[in-house]
């Protein structure tokens, strides 16, 4: 943005924030990863079976932290 010259100086915002997961939401959401869907169906099932099995053995949960970046910017 600086190096157009068309914009004020940017400011940059950043939140932090935490999401929990349950086996089977996590499993879900593998499902929806392109590098997922395209293995063959023994090797997604197989992957997406020792996925589960770890995080049922972590107590059936875990929790990611996220950071959201948002870049603002006034046009000159």
């Amino acid at each position: 943005l600086l190096g157009t010259g068309r914009f004020t100086p940017p400011a940059l915002h950043t939140w932090e924030w935490t999401r929990r997961y349950t086996t089977g939401q996590w499993l879900e959401s593998l499902l929806t990863h392109s590098d997922h869907q395209t293995l063959p169906a023994p090797q997604r099932d197989a992957l997406l079976r020792a996925v589960g099995a770890t995080i049922d053995e972590l107590g059936g949960a875990f929790e990611i932290t996220y950071e959201t970046h948002l870049v603002t910017a006034r046009a000159r």
